[in-house]
C-alpha cells in the first residue's frame, strides 16, 4: 500500500491522517470511521469525541488508549516513528491547552469582598 503525504504535526491533524490512512498494528487497511475507531478503544468513547479529536477541538485524556488500536505492539521503525510523532503532538497540544487555561485564569479579576 502506498503511503499518503507526510503526516502533519498537530495532534488532531495527525490523528486524522492515521485514521484516514487506516493505520493498524498489522499494517495499513481500510480507513477508520469515527464510530469504528471509538469502538476499538478499550473504554467507552462516543464517536463524537473521536470527531472532535480529529478536528482539533479537544484531545483525549490519555493517549495510551488511542495508540493501541493504531500501533498495538508493532515495533517496526515506521511504527516507532509514528508513535513518537503522535506522542510529541499530544504533548504539544496538552501544553498549549494548559498555557491557554493559565492565561485565562491570570486575566480574571481577583474576587473582592463587597462590604
Amino acid at each position: 500500500m502506498t503511503l499518503g503525504p507526510d503526516p502533519p504535526k498537530r495532534f488532531g491533524e495527525l490523528l486524522d491522517w492515521h485514521l484516514n490512512q487506516g493505520t493498524r498494528p498489522e499494517g495499513r487497511g481500510v480507513p477508520w470511521t469515527n464510530q469504528r475507531f471509538a469502538g476499538a478503544i478499550k473504554i467507552a468513547i462516543h464517536e463524537r469525541s473521536v470527531r472532535n479529536w480529529r478536528r482539533g477541538k479537544n484531545i483525549p485524556n490519555v493517549l495510551d488508549l488511542i495508540e493501541q488500536p493504531l500501533f498495538g505492539d508493532n515495533q517496526t521503525s515506521q511504527y516507532v516513528k509514528w508513535r513518537e510523532e503522535l506522542r510529541t503532538a499530544y504533548a504539544d497540544a496538552k501544553r498549549f491547552i494548559l498555557s491557554r487555561r493559565s492565561k485565562a485564569l491570570a486575566s480574571e479579576r481577583p474576587f473582592t469582598e463587597i462590604i
